[in-house]
């Protein structure tokens, strides 16, 4: 008589699978939850997220509070004509690059994005460097602006989701 037993192991099922597995038996009529719903972030994780980004683009806030301080010591006491004709005749380029860094560092810091704020800097320098060039800014010219702006805005903000969605896949 042979004394040997052949047992075959038996295959267990990883603990996740036996998991799901139970859930499924003892309620059957629920429906699961997709797996990326236990990675959604709670509305305090966002306030955290959100805070912590502000923060880490302080430097940019200390910058933007220092050029807004010197923008006001010039404005209130330089005569404007005096810079009018400092590097390029007529253009008053040392007032029109300090509002634009100014405005660069405050809209960056506000938008959280660097490129959008160069982007309203430059915008909002063609404004004033019309402005400063006696171009009467009427209704048909600033719509005219507005629409460039927008229409580069709204391209560049396609264009970076779309490269977003490549750099996932």
């Amino acid at each position: 008589m042979d004394t040997t037993t052949t047992t075959e192991p038996k295959i267990q099922k990883a603990r996740s699978r036996l998991q799901r597995s139970q859930a499924v038996t003892q309620q059957p009529n629920t429906v699961s939850k997709p797996r990326h719903a236990a990675h959604r972030v709670s509305t305090s994780q966002k306030t955290q997220l959100s805070t912590y980004k502000y923060f880490r683009y302080s430097p940019l806030l200390l910058i933007s509070l220092i050029h807004i301080f010197v923008l006001y010591r010039v404005l209130t006491t330089i005569d404007p004509a005096s810079w009018k004709n400092v590097v390029i005749p007529s253009t008053y380029l040392p007032m029109l690059l300090l509002i634009v860094s100014t405005t660069f560092f405050t809209t960056s810091y506000i938008f959280l994005n660097t490129s959008r704020g160069i982007r309203f800097s430059l915008f909002v320098g063609t404004l004033f460097f019309l402005k400063f060039q006696h171009v009467v800014l009427s209704i048909p010219v600033l719509t005219a602006l507005i629409s460039v702006y927008s229409v580069v805005e709204l391209i560049s903000v396609l264009l970076s989701r779309k490269g977003d969605s490549k750099n996932k896949a």
